[in-house]
Parts: structure tokens; sequence; C-alpha cells
């Protein structure tokens, strides 16, 4: 089992990191357009006022050994769903691939915590795969692939706080 600590920082407020976290459209900007998944589909969302559950449905591309890629196959990709519950603070998630499901266990947790003006994001995650002998590189391309998904969308929302990306639905007015 592999488990990963990831921490990065967000210049913004709690409030404003979850509006990020959970709008449609920068996901998509940020998973297709800077990550190069081929897709992010939002295939349900709903809040109440003590819950937002999200399930997407996503195709990364692989940075991957020739063998893990041929074992996962050209068309490679993942749902997760997760639930962000409002009285912890905490996103809760699990990672199911179209591929080899009863093999992954891919499962996280992300919380913030505030750091002065700022916040940082937590994230949490265990990776465990049962596919002898490719269960340790399996787990290190999903770890290597995780952890720079998590830099990158970090870097990218980022941006988007400081105003020097604009959405394209403002630049469309």
């Amino acid at each position: 089992m592999t488990r990963l600590h990831i921490e990065d920082v967000f210049r913004c407020n709690t409030e404003r990191f979850w509006h990020y976290f959970f709008d449609p459209m920068t996901n998509v900007e940020v998973y297709k357009n800077e990550l190069g998944f081929f897709r992010f589909d939002l295939l349900e969302q709903t809040a109440n006022s003590t819950q937002i559950h999200r399930v997407v449905d996503v195709a990364p591309r692989l940075e991957a050994p020739a063998a893990v890629r041929r074992l996962l196959g050209s068309g490679f990709r993942y749902r997760e769903e997760g639930t962000y519950t409002r009285a912890t603070g905490r996103y809760e998630y699990r990672v199911t691939p179209n591929t080899l499901a009863s093999t992954i266990d891919n499962r996280g947790c992300v919380s913030v915590t505030t750091k002065g003006l700022h916040v940082c994001r937590l994230a949490e995650i265990e990776i465990d795969a049962h596919l002898w002998p490719l269960s340790g590189a399996l787990e290190s391309m999903i770890a290597k692939t995780t952890e720079n998904g998590y830099r990158r969308f970090a870097a990218a929302v980022n941006r988007r706080i400081e105003g020097t990306v604009v959405a394209q639905s403002l630049s469309a007015e």
C-alpha cells in the first residue's frame, strides 16, 4: 500500500477554495486544458445544507511504463465519487478505474486549514494495488500522477485566484 500526504497553499480563504474545488467550469478548464486530460465529465453534483456529493468520470493522459499502459488499456479512465461534509470540512472520495477495478483500491480525503490569509489543502491518499508482479509499478505510477495532478491543479487555481487566467465565460461577455 502506498500512502500520500500532499499539502498545497492556495491564496484564498476556505470558502473560495471549496468554490473552485467544486466549480464545474474551473474543473473542466483545469483538467482538460492544463492537465491534459482527454475528458472530464461531471456526472452528478448535488448539494444540501449538510453536504455536497459529486461524481466525475475522467480520462487522464497516462505517464506510465509500457507494461502498465498495456495493462490499463488505451481507453483508461476512472470515476471519482466523493462527499464533502460541511460539518467536518472534509471531502472523502473513492476512485474506481474502468479496468482492474477489483484490483486497485484508491481513496482519499481532502481538507483545508487556514494559514494566515491563505489556506493549506491537505490530501491524504491511499493506493493499494493487488496485481503481482506489477503491484509496485502500478501503485508508483498512480502515486506519481496523483501527486503531479494535485500540484498542477493548485498552481492552475492559484493563477485563477490571482486573475492571471480569465475564464472563458468572462472573456465571452
